[in-house]
């Protein structure tokens, strides 16, 4: 697997050309073989490398759902697709290599389809810009009776991971001027940022006097090209002061990313999701029958972008080479459908 691993980091993508894959998509291709290695292991005992027969009978067992989740619940047919792009990536590994017979997956799965996901309006969107100014705030410091300090201080040690003997009147002051959250969550909106974007972001990309952030192609999402992104110019003030707060703090003495965790560590998809429902329970957003998770930011940019200024413009914010993949992003938001109904 190690070689595997050094194949897929220095050329995984175009091995012709010598392209590298991203390194969360290795990461993914080396758990799924990782995963099969073990299915197989157990079905028919320790082996070096998967043959062709191994791969066709994961096939089958995905197909007839005798795969499942951890939960129970039968992989989605567009999941099956990427787990046989595994298998045929770790073939192709092998024909590239060791001059191994390419291998081809026999068992045919549903056409793809794409879920739409849901979205903040033009209003929640504005509701989340607003909520999160308070968001992780303290009452004042000289407004608390001795007793409810003392509360206070449990709260904001666990907050900022440091002892509670060790919290200062500073603290106090530093949890109601925070940026970290501002400048995270408005960036998120106005660039669509993925969860691998917000973890691999540095202090690198931050072209604030020109009111945009800019990822090289090396630590894009997709390995494809160099990508500058519009920024608005509230967004550019709230970096600009988390620039300033993030100086001072030790954590990041060591680190380009822009924004870690109370723990030092890169947010992910799990601690994003967790800020944005506590947001949401913020402003208390009927959540009923849609799925608000932090891809739903994303599309919320791509639908209300590309009413406004086009697939084009659209697909360059959200990093999209292809604009069949910028249309799956974008819908006509309902206001905009009654609006034209009112005009006729």
């Amino acid at each position: 697997m190690d070689d595997f691993e050094s194949w897929l980091r220095e050329c995984g993508q175009k091995p012709k050309e010598e392209k590298p894959l991203a390194a969360d998509t290795v990461d993914n291709y080396l758990s799924r073989v990782d995963k099969y290695y073990r299915l197989t292991w157990n079905e028919v005992g320790y082996v070096s490398y998967l043959e062709h027969e191994h791969a066709d009978a994961v096939a089958t067992m995905l197909k007839n759902d005798e795969i499942r989740k951890r939960s129970g619940e039968p992989y989605a047919e567009a999941t099956k697709r990427r787990e046989m792009d595994s298998l045929s990536k770790y073939f192709y590994w092998l024909y590239d290599e060791r001059g191994e017979k390419l291998w081809e997956c026999e068992v045919n799965f549903d056409e793809k389809t794409y879920n739409i996901p849901d979205y903040f309006s033009i209003a929640e969107r504005q509701q989340l810009r607003d909520a999160v100014l308070d968001y992780g705030s303290v009452p004042a410091y000289n407004d608390l009776t001795p007793d409810e300090r003392d509360r206070w201080k449990a709260h904001i040690a666990q907050k900022l991971g440091k002892p509670k003997s060790d919290v200062s009147p500073d603290d106090w002051e530093y949890l109601n001027t925070n940026y970290k959250w501002v400048s995270l969550l408005w960036t998120a909106l106005d660039a669509g940022l993925r969860p691998c974007e917000v973890k691999r972001a540095r202090m690198s990309w931050l072209r604030l006097s020109k009111g945009a952030l800019f990822i090289p192609k090396e630590e894009a999402s997709k390995n494809r090209d160099h990508w500058e992104i519009a920024l608005r110019s509230e967004t550019v003030d709230a970096l600009r002061e988390w620039k300033r707060q993030r100086e001072n703090i030790a954590k990041y003495d060591d680190t380009e990313s822009i924004w870690l965790n109370r723990k030092g560590n890169p947010y992910n998809s799990k601690t994003l999701n967790y800020f944005l429902g506590k947001l949401l329970d913020e402003i208390e957003l009927d959540d009923e029958n849609r799925d608000l998770k932090w891809y739903a930011l994303r599309h919320s940019t791509g639908t209300y972008l590309e009413t406004e200024m086009g697939l084009s413009a659209t697909a360059n914010q959200l990093r999209h080479k292809n604009l069949q993949t910028t249309r799956r992003y974008t819908h006509t938001p309902v206001e905009y459908r009654q609006e034209g109904l009112e005009s006729i």
